[in-house]
C-alpha cells in the first residue's frame, strides 16, 4: 500500500475530511474533462483509484467492464460503496513496476478492447523506484506502451505549499501549465513559491488533449494536476 498523501491509509484520511468541500473546486474540474471525453470502448482499466473519491460517477456508470489494480484493501471496499459498478474485477497484482519485466504482460492483454485510466498514479512512481536511473528506464518502457493504447490520465507534474490560502479565480481548468504558471505568479503576492517536481512535466508531449488543475489535497499544500487523453488508434 502507498502510504503517501496520494495514496493508502493517510489518502483515505484526507478524503474523508475534505473531499465534500476543500476538494470540490478540483473534482468538478476533473468531472468536466473526463465526462466530456468521446472514448471508443466501455471497458475500462483502472490503476490505482484507491477509494474513487474524484471520478465521475457518470463515467464510471456507462462503463460495462471494470478491470481495478490497487494493492489498497481499503480502494475496493470503499470505492464499490461510493461508485456501485455493474461489473468490477479487483486485482492486488502490481501491473505497472513489477510487470515491466515481463513486457506489461498484464495490461497488454487488454489491447485493444479496453480504455486505461491512470487514476493521479503516473505523478507517484518516481517514489516506488529505488533510483532516478531505474525510474527513467521504466518510464521509457511504459510509454512506449501506453502509446498503442487509447488512455486517460490524471497526475502531478508539480506540487507546491503556499503560507496562505490562493485566490479562488485559479479553480478553474487551463489549457497548458504556463497559463496556469502565469496566474500563480500573479496571485502569490510576494511569496516564492518552490515547487517539488514530480519529473513528469513532458512525458505526454505527443498528446494534444490536455488541460491542467490546482487540486488543494489539504489546507494551503496544492498539487499541479495535469489531465490528458489519447487515442491510440485514431487521429487526435
Amino acid at each position: 500500500m502507498i502510504r503517501n498523501l496520494t495514496g493508502g491509509v493517510l489518502y483515505h484520511y484526507l478524503a474523508l475530511k475534505h473531499r465534500n468541500h476543500l476538494w470540490n473546486p478540483f473534482k468538478s474540474s476533473l468531472s468536466r474533462f473526463i465526462n466530456g471525453l468521446s472514448t471508443d470502448s466501455n471497458k475500462l482499466v483502472l490503476i490505482g483509484p484507491s477509494g474513487g473519491y474524484c471520478l465521475p460517477q457518470k463515467f464510471i456508470t456507462k462503463l460495462n467492464k471494470i478491470e481495478a489494480f490497487d494493492p489498497d484493501l481499503l480502494a475496493k471496499i470503499i470505492f464499490n460503496s461510493r461508485h456501485s459498478p455493474i461489473n468490477i474485477k479487483w486485482h492486488s497484482r502490481d501491473c505497472l513496476v513489477n510487470d515491466q519485466s515481463s513486457n506489461f504482460q498484464i495490461l497488454n492483454q487488454f489491447k485493444p478492447s479496453h480504455i486505461i485510466l491512470l487514476s493521479n498514479i503516473y505523478g507517484q512512481m518516481r517514489c516506488l523506484f529505488k533510483s532516478e536511473r531505474l525510474y527513467n528506464s521504466w518510464k521509457v518502457n511504459f510509454l512506449n506502451l501506453i502509446k498503442g493504447f487509447e488512455f486517460i490520465s490524471y497526475h502531478d507534474i508539480y506540487s507546491f505549499k503556499s503560507t496562505f490560502k490562493l485566490n479562488s479565480t485559479l479553480n478553474k481548468t487551463y489549457n497548458s501549465f504556463d497559463l496556469l504558471k502565469n496566474d500563480l505568479v500573479l496571485y502569490s503576492k510576494t511569496q516564492k513559491i518552490e515547487f517539488v517536481d514530480h519529473l513528469t512535466h513532458d512525458d505526454f508531449d505527443f498528446v494534444k488533449k490536455k488541460v491542467y488543475f490546482l487540486w488543494e489535497l489539504h489546507p494551503n499544500n496544492y498539487h499541479i494536476i495535469e489531465a490528458v487523453y489519447y487515442n491510440g488508434r485514431r487521429p487526435q
